[in-house]
This record gives structure tokens, sequence and C-alpha cells, in this order.
């Protein structure tokens, strides 16, 4: 019966202000329109883009292309979502030069993993616009990896 909730239906269109499912839609809607008037699209229709410009790329980011070439990943997940994902990962270890890719891209997480007798492994992550981000920025030092970060680029990550 349409109309009536939990018999295969939605429920009834409510605009009443009151109850958590109204105030839900009217932020909603609310959030959608501040993003408008800014001329960008709400979070969940945004499409990656590069910057305008490129920085100038120092030191510090020609070690963190180097340790990515080495001992990086990077991952297009296409099969779990509908919407491909971009992953970076660096995995070592040592721990002080994993939070020194963290420090030097100002963004991901650090993980530690550790597996019986081997040596704990410590993983830096970066995932969809955040990874896309810094592939952008260090693909003009990457040499193993350039192929790779070109095709990643090239995904409509979500």
């Amino acid at each position: 019966m349409p109309g009536v909730p939990g018999k295969g239906g939605r429920p009834p269109t409510c605009l009443c202000g009151a109850c958590l499912t109204c105030r839900n839609r009217i932020k909603q809607r609310k959030y959608k329109a501040r993003w408008r008037a800014n001329g960008r699209q709400p979070l969940g229709k945004r499409v990656w883009s590069p910057p305008s410009e490129r920085p100038a790329l120092t030191a510090d980011h020609g070690w963190l292309a180097g340790i990515i070439d080495g001992e990086g990943c990077i991952t297009i997940r296409r099969k779990e979502n509908p919407t491909p994902s971009v992953e970076l990962v660096v995995g070592m270890t040592d721990e002080t030069a994993v939070r020194r890719c963290q420090a030097i891209a100002g963004r991901g997480s650090v993980t530690l993993v550790v597996n019986g007798r081997q040596l704990p492994l410590w993983f830096w992550g970066v995932y969809s616009h955040n990874a896309k981000s810094i592939l952008w920025l260090l693909y003009p030092l990457f040499t193993a990896k350039r192929a790779r970060a070109k095709e990643a680029l090239g995904v409509h990550a979500g």
C-alpha cells in the first residue's frame, strides 16, 4: 500500500518541521542550496578537479615521490562501489619514514599492523580526493608509478 510505512511504500511527504524526518529534509535542502549559491556542487555529486596551478615542489616532495615510487601502491577500486575510488598506500617497517610521509602530504592516516613473528608494519593511507591531490602534485616527479598515477588521475572518483 503506497504511502504507508512498513507496507512497501514510501512514507507520505510531510513538511511539518516538527518530526525528525522533516527536520533532516529541511536541513539537507538548506545545505544543498548553500553549496549551489557558492557555485559548487553538494558533496554527494562532487568530482575532483586539479587546482589551477601547481605549487612549487620542494626536496621533501621529491623524497615523498621517491618513497611512493619504491614502496607505495596506487590502487583504483572499481568492483566494490559503482563509482571507482583511488587509494594511495605506503607500507614500511620504519615508523619515522611513514610518519614523515604523512607530515609532508599533510593528510592521510597512519596505522600499525602486527602479524605474528614478523616485524610490525606501518601503513600510511590516503583515499579518494586526497589521494588524487597528492598524485597530481607529485606527478612530474614519478618514474616507476607515472603510468599508474596518470590512470588514477583520470578516474572520476565519488
